[in-house]
């Protein structure tokens, strides 16, 4: 949390873009999001009154297996929960943002959307960049 989630955090606003690729503001979007969607990332308290995690810390292990593909075990260790949460949260998190977002991001590009992608790799250089399924070759 000192990280990047206070006040005044460890690292800036553009290390947190480098390590998550995208800005801290996108990313608490949605977090908001998935805590409306689904209790499982709202921090809730057990039986014996013990504080459980929060919705940061199942995000970011769930980012950070998907964006390094790293193991469970390994986003368990640095977000500070069981190997188990960490794969409930990934399975959770992919759920959720394919309901959420589906709909107006994870569809195929318009005629309109190509022609201005296109546009854009070619001025970078990168021409057939739509052909290429991770857009590195």
């Amino acid at each position: 949390m000192a990280n990047y989630f206070v006040y005044r955090p460890v690292f800036k606003d553009w290390e947190f873009r480098t390590r998550y690729r995208m800005s801290l503001n996108l990313f608490k979007r949605i977090s908001t999001d998935l805590c409306q969607y689904d209790r499982y990332f709202v921090q809730k308290s057990d039986a014996t009154k013990k504080v459980g995690l929060l919705p940061e810390q199942k995000m970011t292990a769930s980012l950070r297996m998907l964006a390094y593909g790293v193991g469970a075990d390994q986003c368990a260790e640095y977000c500070r929960m069981a190997k188990f949460i960490s794969v409930a949260a990934l399975q959770r998190f992919t759920r959720g943002i394919i309901d959420l977002y589906s709909a107006e991001y994870l569809c195929a590009p318009t005629a309109v959307d190509l022609k201005r992608l296109l546009a854009e790799t070619k001025m970078r250089g990168f021409s057939r960049m739509i052909v290429s399924i991770d857009c590195m070759h």
